[in-house]
């Protein structure tokens, strides 16, 4: 496990909200609308800490896997806490009423755009050339999706999860995403580096 110190986290944490900025704007983009965004929660723990309030819910997630190629590799999750959010993110766009939508293939599209806007937003940041490259979605319990996604809830891995609370300026409503970075094993180091220069 490569340990981050209060100086290093907080740097990361900045990264975080320079990404959500991007990440709202793509989404003003997708909605045609101003969309606000609160500061991002970060924390880096074990995925199933990470995941706790949302197994203890048992609810549904709407969850999309993205690779992340590059100077840094790994896996990026985002997820939605329940199904209903994908409405309320399709409302927040003025999609509800369209028949011909659906939910599963909108929420592909838009959670494509957002952790594009957000892995180029700290790829710049960094000076690092990075790419995401989506691979699947899921709708189902938070085990059933990382089963799907081939990934082991139990697993000791430490994870960055990033927590944005999207807030639409028209219709006023608003839904939770998580962006969770499951870094490679080299991966952490090479940001560390990037941004302090091996200070």
């Amino acid at each position: 496990m490569y340990f981050l110190d209060p100086l290093q986290l907080d740097a990361i944490k900045e990264a975080a909200n320079i990404g959500a900025g991007h990440a709202a704007t793509e989404l003003a983009n997708i909605a045609r609308q101003e969309v606000m965004v609160d500061t991002p929660q970060v924390a880096v723990a074990k995925l199933s800490q990470i995941l706790e309030p949302l197994l203890q819910a048992g609810q549904e997630v709407a969850g999309a896997l993205i690779n992340v190629l590059g100077d840094i590799t790994g896996k990026i999750i985002f997820l939605v806490p329940h199904a209903g959010m994908v409405h309320d993110m399709a409302e927040g766009c003025g999609l509800q009423d369209r028949v011909d939508l659906k939910q599963d293939i909108f929420f592909g599209e838009a959670s494509n755009r957002l952790t594009s806007a957000y892995v180029e937003a700290i790829a710049n940041l960094l000076g690092m050339v990075v790419v995401s490259q989506p691979v699947g979605m899921a709708v189902a319990l938070p085990q059933k999706v990382f089963e799907d996604f081939g990934l082991n809830l139990a697993e000791k891995k430490y994870v960055f999860s990033i927590t944005n609370q999207f807030k639409f300026s028209e219709r006023g409503s608003a839904f939770k995403g998580y962006f969770m970075f499951l870094p490679d094993q080299e991966a952490l180091p090479a940001i560390v580096q990037a941004l302090f220069g091996g200070r």
